[in-house]
């Protein structure tokens, strides 16, 4: 589940308008940098993305989770 700053980053869009983003499909998250979202919430905001055609796309949800430990 990655962190909406994370996201803020790659999208180059802010933790607030992505917040509003999702708020306007139902999904109700807190505006804070830290505020983690889940991989449903996350393909709902890509498509946003994808259909607004105003911002990078997100990459695939896999390369946004935390990564594996290797050992």
């Amino acid at each position: 589940m990655p962190k909406l700053s994370k996201i803020a980053n790659i999208t180059n869009m802010g933790v607030s308008t992505i917040a509003e983003l999702l708020a306007k499909q139902g999904i109700t998250v807190e505006a804070k940098p830290n505020t983690r979202i889940d991989n449903d919430a996350l393909e709902v905001l890509a498509q946003q993305i994808r259909d607004a055609g105003k911002r990078r796309p997100l990459p695939a949800s896999e390369s946004l989770t935390a990564p594996e430990a290797s050992g």
